[in-house]
Parts: C-alpha cells; structure tokens; sequence
C-alpha cells in the first residue's frame, strides 16, 4: 500500500488516467440509465406502444421527427438493441399507457436538448436505414391534475383523414335587434365543431338626429355591439366573453398579414376620422368568437360524442345608442339590423374516425377566460388591485380607458383621449404581488407594453398590457401557468401618471380547465 502511495505521489500522470477512466465509466452509466429515468422502472417492451410513442412524441418536434425516434428507441431499449420493427406500421387507436406519464411534459425538454448534445452519438448506434418516418399524426393536450403540480395528458386526434368541411349559417332563435338577448342553438351538423362566426348585416344611416352633423358607427363596431357572450352545453355555461376582451385578443393574435381584412370583417378602422362615414351604406360583419374549440382544428369540440347535450351560442348585445357616434345632443332613432346568424365550421369524419369518439368520455384542455374592472379615481397616484380570479392563470392582460371615452361610446381608446398627449399611456409602473411578495417586480410600464407582449403574433401600438407566466401564451399547449387559487391575494400594483383622469382599469386571466364529455353528461374539473 506504501508502494502504491508513493508510486502515485511520484507520477501524477497516473492519477490523471485514473481520473479519465473513472469519468468515462461514469458517463456510460450517465448514458445507459438517464433516458430510463424518466419513467421510473416503466419500460416500454412492445413494439406497438412503441411505435405509437414516437408517433405521438412526433407531434412536438414536428420536422425532427428522425430524431425523436432515434431518442425514443434509445430510451427504451437501451439494452434490447434487435428489435424488428414492421415498415408499414400505421397505429389505428391510440392507447398507449406511457402517455398517462406525469413526467412526460419534463421528458419533452429532455427530449429535446438529448437530441442537440446527442445527435452524432445516437446516429452511430442506429444507422438511419432502420429509421421509421412518421409525420405528425397527433396533437397532445394537457390537463391540470389538481392533487399534483404535474401535468397529466390527454389527447384528441388530429390530422384526422379522411374529412370534410361544411359551412352552414345558423338564424338565432329570436328576432335580433339591439338591446336584446339572442340565441344560435348549433345542431349536429357535423361530427366536428370548430369555428363560429357572428354575422350581422348593419344598415346605412340615412337620418342624422337633429344637432348633429354626423351619424357613424363606432370603432369596432362587430365587438363593440357585444356587452357579453356564453357557450353553454346543456344547462351548463362553460365560458363567457366580454366584447371588450374579445377585441383586445384578436387585436394581439392577429398576424399582420392578415390584418386589413380582419379589420373589415370586425368594423375596425385606422383612424377615427373615418367614423363619421362609415354608414353611408350597408356593412356586412363576420365577428370571429375566440372560444377555445373556434381556435385551432384539433382542438374541436366532437359534437358526435354529445348525443344528448345541445350546445347554445347566447350573446347579449348593447342598445343601439351605444354603439353609434354623433356629435349633438339628441339622440338618434334605433335602427333594426338588417340580417343576421352564426356561420359554423362543421367537419365530417369517416367512420372509422367517428368511432374514435363514440367510445367512453373524452377529456379535453380548454381555455377559460375571467376578467375584472376596477374604478380609478381622478387624481389617483398609486394603488393595489387585488384579483380575485381562481385556478391555473396562464397570462393577465390588462388596460385603463378614460370615463370620457366610455361615454363618449369610444371603448376602445386606450389612453389619454384629449390633446396634446392623445393616445399616450395612463400609467407609470406595474407590479405583481402574490400575498404581500412581489412576484413581477414593479417596474416602468414600457416593460409590460412592449416587452412581455411578445408572446403574441401582433404587437401593435395601443396600450395593452401582458403579463404572462407562460412561454407560450397563445399556444393551447401549456407552458407554464400561476394557481391563482393557492394565494390569498394576488395584487396588481399601479402607479400613475400625475393628475390621472378618471378611469376604469379592465383586467383579464385566462385560465385552464378540464372539460369531460360522454354521451350523457359534460363537467367541468374546476369551477
């Protein structure tokens, strides 16, 4: 042992090789039993389930979708490398035990930078003749488990084949005009619900009220003409939206590219100037509704799966005076809107398809959205604004409009309404304190106008403010939400510009749920 001691003393070149070798033996373990981990002693043994993996965890790397087999096959098989694997494989049904893993979320980012540090080593110990090409077959989803901080999975199919779409025009129940509440009950027109449009056909103004010299419409007029909207199934309202809201989303979603007709369909104009002739004739609105099943396609809501649930679009709409500007005192006559109806996207699946949802419940992510407004006295310098909103919030957008905008029918002037700061922001600093700890720290409100805004496709000028605990906060897939529900305040922290006018500070979170559907019954996880 002497001998050995002194020997190494005495040629530190050995104790370096030592070192090497023990890091090399460290690192094959680290490669043999790191992907494993994951799944807790759960390996996957069958080549359908793990054809089927991939197929799904295909969905997340879309184009990488070679290497997501390679990673897949090495961390399952990690010592069964002979494997026969049958090129014609196409999965009919989804059932793979492995997606019920609460740790796949974690996997995902795993998945993805293994892939970056690994790719040469992966490739050498599979050659890429024995590669499976699978395109992406599924879309996953996520619901919150309320016992677990994880997320659990769940999913619907998507690039269903083969299908069709089918556009119908659905009358409300009632005579629509302003003032009243109306319902489109949808019926089973398809296998598929997706996206549903307001139409309305609006009248040319042909009798300016006496005092004024214009009659218009108001800016945005398709939003501005909802107070509120529901989606029920059966006697259950899964969501509401304000108008307001529902201008203020389609304004961040919208890609610029697709912005003009957008603004066409909504009644939404560059400048005000043009409010003054914008009724010289008829206007035709296509108000697109921002439910989570209008938002993507395989997201849908399966109406062949609710054969005994009606689904009802109920929307409230604000009398006529309020959504028109003039410039005297009397008010003008209502007018009747000249025609009306939801537009709906039906699909039509196969039968086998269709199958796929007449079988047991199904349980779907779903969005809900929760919005709060709040009085601003004038002069106001600083406040606390405590939210009492529930549940998993994935982002909090909020503004200030002016009293006098409100009465003036210009809801959506965010900011300062007069000269010769017209349009400018109404606030200084914003915060976020989750009881009594800052969660946002208070900081210049160029931060959350311009900043935290760029999650989303458009980020125009207005004065919206984001505060998003998400990566990706207009993604259905969650990545990354606050449970409102585990604090007893939650503060939102303003300071204002000197001499402040009066206002109303509107704040919006949208939140998770779970939707449950079987052919009798529908349930929200968390009300």
């Amino acid at each position: 042992m002497d001998s050995l001691m002194t020997t190494l003393q005495n040629s530190p070149w050995v104790i370096l090789i030592l070192i090497a070798i023990v890091t090399w033996l460290l690192s094959r373990q680290v490669e043999s039993f790191a992907p494993m981990a994951f799944y807790d002693g759960m390996p996957v043994t069958d080549e359908n389930e793990y054809i089927q993996d991939v197929a799904n965890m295909a969905a997340y790397v879309s184009d990488n979708v070679t290497d997501v087999f390679m990673f897949i096959r090495a961390k399952y098989f990690e010592r069964v490398k002979d494997i026969p694997f049958s090129s014609n494989y196409q999965p009919n049904s989804i059932n793979d035990k492995v997606l019920d893993d609460p740790m796949l979320p974690l996997l995902v980012t795993q998945l993805k930078s293994w892939i970056t540090s690994s790719r040469n080593r992966i490739e050498r110990k599979y050659p890429a003749d024995r590669l499976i090409d699978y395109r992406k077959k599924n879309d996953l989803f996520f619901t919150q488990d309320p016992n677990s901080k994880n997320l659990k999975l769940t999913f619907i199919k998507n690039g269903i084949t083969p299908f069709a779409k089918n556009v119908t025009i659905i009358p409300f129940n009632e005579q629509v005009s302003y003032g009243k509440r109306i319902t489109a009950t949808i019926p089973c027109g398809g296998d598929l619900l997706h996206g549903i449009k307001l139409y309305f056909k609006l009248p040319a103004f042909n009798n300016i009220p006496v005092g004024s010299s214009y009659l218009g419409w108001t800016q945005s007029v398709g939003y501005a003409s909802i107070d509120e909207i529901e989606l029920r199934i059966g006697e259950t309202i899964i969501d509401k939206h304000s108008g307001l809201f529902m201008e203020t989303m389609d304004y961040l979603k919208t890609n610029v590219n697709d912005v003009i007709a957008n603004n066409v369909c909504v009644g939404r104009y560059d400048t005000i100037n043009v409010l003054p002739q914008n009724a010289s004739e008829e206007i035709e609105l296509y108000i697109p509704l921002q439910f989570w099943f209008n938002k993507k396609l395989s997201s849908s809501l399966p109406l062949v799966a609710m054969k005994s649930q009606s689904v009802k679009i109920v929307v409230i709409l604000k009398n006529f005076e309020d959504i028109v500007t003039y410039d005297g005192e009397i008010a003008p006559e209502p007018v009747q809107i000249v025609n009306s109806g939801a537009v709906v996207d039906f699909y039509l699946l196969s039968e086998p398809e269709r199958n796929l949802f007449t079988h047991g419940n199904e349980s779907f992510l779903i969005e809900r959205w929760q919005y709060d407004f709040f009085p601003i006295t004038q002069g106001l310098s600083t406040s606390k604004f405590q939210l009492e909103f529930n549940n998993s919030i994935k982002e909090l957008v909020f503004f200030v409009i002016e009293t006098e905008s409100e009465r003036n029918n210009d809801f959506f002037n965010i900011g300062i309404r007069s000269s010769p700061n017209q349009g400018s922001e109404l606030l200084k600093y914003i915060g976020l304190r989750f009881d009594g700890k800052d969660r946002f720290e208070k900081m210049p409100e160029s931060y959350y106008r311009n900043v935290t805004v760029g999650g989303h496709t458009y980020k125009g000028n207005r004065n919206i403010y984001v505060i998003s605990f998400a990566e990706f906060p207009e993604s259905n897939q969650p990545s990354g939400t606050a449970n409102f529900s585990c604090y007893d305040t939650v503060e939102l922290t303003l300071d204002f510009i000197n001499n402040v006018p009066s206002a109303t500070l509107w704040v919006l979170g949208i939140s998770y749920n779970k939707l449950d559907i079987d052919a009798d019954n529908i349930s929200l996880l968390l009300l």
